[in-house]
């Protein structure tokens, strides 16, 4: 029999949400750690006014006429600290060495603060700029201020420098890679990867355009420039009608390190945030009747070897208004609504925000030939609680032969089954005990698969897919299957 191995990442799983996640080719290094769920995302309360940006423990919200200063808190409603009277957001608003900095419609720039006060109030003004400034970043050194034309630089509280006059174009995004600003400005299908040397402003030092794409999102990854673009498709257009491609820097242009498809060729990127080596998106527009599990409004996630994961979307695909990558968490929020999965357990057997996190692995073996499934194995993390308890961890391990399939049930494993386990020799009478107190867990941590749920052979396929659904918290160390050739048409030296 023929061999093959599903290696899984540790970290995507981190911050998994949703029903998908995508493996990079399946095909990762041999030293992955497994996939673990996480948190679930949830609602935290909501506030007053439309929420504007999270940033450094602050919640900015637009109520009428005026700006709400919120502390952020992880497990409760959000605490109104302070209100700036007469000021409009203009979603300008960076954490660096002198607090948040926010500048509004107004040409105001403040710096802000939900612990510390100036005079009694949570906010201090700091400077204004000439003009209407739309985003804001910091370098580690400078808070740097970006309007249509202008960039500005301020030393933390300092004076306000004009670093360049004529930018002669909107902004997209900005990060910084060594001694260089790099922004992106977009002009319909078309958009401009931009370097400027920090010391010399005035001059570009770089341009690369890509074309017939929408830029979706930016950033610098573990010192690592990636890009994420909305491509149409010119191969098959009965099939799909576009692709989601990640893109790395290689010093002379953007090379693609993967791509999942997608539900229409122009979606919008709404929101992104870069941190913690994970580059964070919201997209709009994702939406196709062929395959409406897929093709939604997702919040992405992008590693920088190129897994991409979905991380959430809402039911009734409302917009999401903004993400943002903080400490160990993440948030989300729409109109006044305000979410994050951020974890306060540490309790091996309480998994009762570990609700439900799904993997998916790419069509795997070659397509000319004809396989038989002999075997389907997964190793995991123990095993705790009972399934009879209705908390108990468990895993739904489906599959399907072609993408116009609906998925079918394979197995399930849970700690029942893995009690019951005949094929493993441990001693019956202690994995009783440990069945018994879900502080111990189950010593057994592999499970094997031989027969549909109905008893019938494993199925027959050329390609085939797996879907892995966790609940509980049921983490994933490996999976593997055998199967043998019944037509063999193409030979391979490695995945076959």
């Amino acid at each position: 029999m023929a061999y093959k191995e599903i290696q899984f990442h540790k970290t995507m799983g981190l911050d998994k949400r949703g029903d998908f996640a995508y493996l990079r080719h399946n095909w990762l290094s041999d030293d992955s750690k497994g996939l673990y769920p996480a948190n679930e995302f949830k609602q935290k309360g909501s506030i007053t006014g439309d929420i504007k940006k999270v940033i450094g423990g602050i919640i900015f919200t637009q109520n009428g006429s005026d700006i709400n200063i919120y502390r952020e808190r992880h497990t409760s409603t959000p605490l109104l600290k302070d209100t700036i009277t007469g000021k409009t957001f203009a979603d300008a608003s960076e954490e660096g060495n002198d607090y948040v900095h926010m500048i509004t419609e107004e040409k105001d720039i403040y710096r802000v603060s939900s612990n510390t006060t100036w005079g009694g109030k949570y906010y201090q003004s700091i400077g204004v700029t000439s003009r209407r400034c739309s985003i804001a970043s910091f370098d580690g050194l400078y808070y740097w201020y970006i309007s249509d034309s202008k960039i500005y630089k301020q030393l933390k509280n300092g004076t306000i420098d004009t670093a360049f006059n004529d930018i002669q174009g909107d902004v997209g995004f900005v990060d910084f890679l060594d001694d260089y600003m790099i922004l992106t400005q977009a002009n319909g299908l078309t958009f401009d990867v931009i370097w400027w040397d920090k010391t010399n402003v005035a001059e570009v030092q770089k341009k690369i355009t890509e074309k017939n794409a929408k830029l979706l999102g930016m950033g610098v990854v573990d010192n690592q420039l990636m890009i994420v673009k909305s491509v149409g498709n010119v191969t098959n257009r009965k099939e799909k009608a576009g692709e989601i491609v990640v893109a790395t820097y290689d010093g002379g242009g953007f090379k693609e390190m993967n791509s999942i498809k997608a539900g229409d060729e122009q979606l919008l990127g709404k929101s992104m945030s870069v941190g913690n080596g994970v580059l964070v998106l919201s997209i709009n527009g994702n939406s196709d009747s062929h395959n409406e599990t897929l093709y939604r409004d997702w919040v992405l996630k992008v590693q920088p070897n190129g897994i991409i994961e979905t991380l959430f979307y809402f039911e009734n695909n409302d917009d999401i208004d903004t993400v943002g990558v903080h400490y160990d968490y993440l948030t989300i929020t729409k109109d006044n609504e305000y979410y994050n999965n951020y974890d306060s357990s540490n309790n091996y057997d309480d998994y009762g925000d570990f609700r439900k996190s799904t993997y998916i692995t790419e069509f795997l073996n070659h397509n000319e030939n004809v396989h038989q499934l002999g075997s389907v194995g997964v190793s995991f993390e123990k095993l705790f609680e009972q399934l009879s308890t209705n908390v108990g961890e468990r895993l739904y391990i489906d599959y399907r032969v072609s993408e116009r399939d609906d998925w079918t049930l394979l197995h399930e494993v849970n700690v029942e089954k893995v009690r019951d386990y005949t094929a493993d020799k441990f001693d019956k009478t202690l994995l009783g005990v440990e069945y018994a107190d879900d502080t111990k867990g189950m010593t057994v941590q592999s499970y094997t698969i031989t027969k549909m749920p109905d008893g019938s052979n494993l199925p027959r396929f050329n390609e085939i897919q797996f879907r892995l659904r966790s609940w509980q918290g049921f983490s994933i160390l490996k999976m593997w299957y055998y199967y043998e050739y019944i037509i063999r048409n193409k030979y391979v030296k490695k995945r076959t």
